[in-house]
Parts: structure tokens; sequence; C-alpha cells
């Protein structure tokens, strides 16, 4: 039975109720803080300890600055279409633990040509090879 925005459905003595969701409209690219969520192998998504403080924001001077969790950085950047260019990035610290794969993960995606994806309130940056970061805005 559908009343409204809700869905009933009913089997022997079972009941399911489902309620309507609009979809999440798409944050913007720019002028976003976008938090890492995932790390993407092109087989899977994974997360790693510690890389929940990793985050980015591409600024419309064509700045991009950020944390890779465990170093700040700065780069910068450009788009065409899907496409986003970084380049000249320069990370300050030192990473240990679980951040080590984060950080290097940032240091690939963030050091050339990506494609940029976002559905929602989620971005993903693909590098050619499938690998790449997954946000969430914040």
């Amino acid at each position: 039975v559908i009343e409204g925005t809700t869905l009933t459905l009913t089997a022997d003595a079972t009941t399911w109720v489902y309620e309507w969701v609009p979809p999440t409209p798409d944050a913007e690219l720019v002028a976003t803080t976008w938090g890492l969520n995932s790390l993407i192998d092109p087989m899977s998504y994974s997360t790693v300890a510690g890389m929940e403080s990793g985050w980015l924001r591409l600024d419309p001077d064509g700045t991009v600055t950020g944390s890779t969790s465990c170093r700040d950085f700065t780069a910068s950047w450009t788009a065409d279409g899907d496409r986003v260019r970084f380049a000249d990035f320069v990370a300050v610290g030192e990473c240990t633990g679980g951040s080590v794969e984060a950080d290097a993960r940032f240091a690939d995606v963030l050091g050339g040509d990506v494609s940029a994806q976002i559905d929602g309130n989620q971005l993903v940056l693909l590098t050619g090879a499938g690998t790449g970061l997954q946000f969430l805005s914040r």
C-alpha cells in the first residue's frame, strides 16, 4: 500500500514500512570542505586507522588545502569537465602508523590528473590506475 511518501508491504504476519527519502542534492566541488571517508583500490574501498582526520578543500582561487590525516598540505588545481588536475603538492610534517597509507594515497591522487565524481554529499577522486579517495562533505 502506498500512502503519500510511505510504502507498506505485508506478507503473512510480517509488515515492512518504508518512508521515501528525497535524494541529497549534489554538493559543490569548490568551497566545500571534504572529509576523507575511504581509500579506493581498483577492487575495494577501505579505511585505515587514523585516516578520519583527513580532509581537503578546493578554493575558487585555484588552491587546495587540507590534511592527509598526519600532514597538512597545499596544492593547486584546475578543472576541465569531470577532470581535475592537481599540481605543486607540498605536505609538511611526518607520518607514522596507519596514517602512512592515507598519506601516500593523498600524494598519489593529488599528484596529477584525476576524475572527480560528485553524488550527493560524496566526492570520489580516481586516478587512471583506479586508485583514489572518497570524501563526504562536512
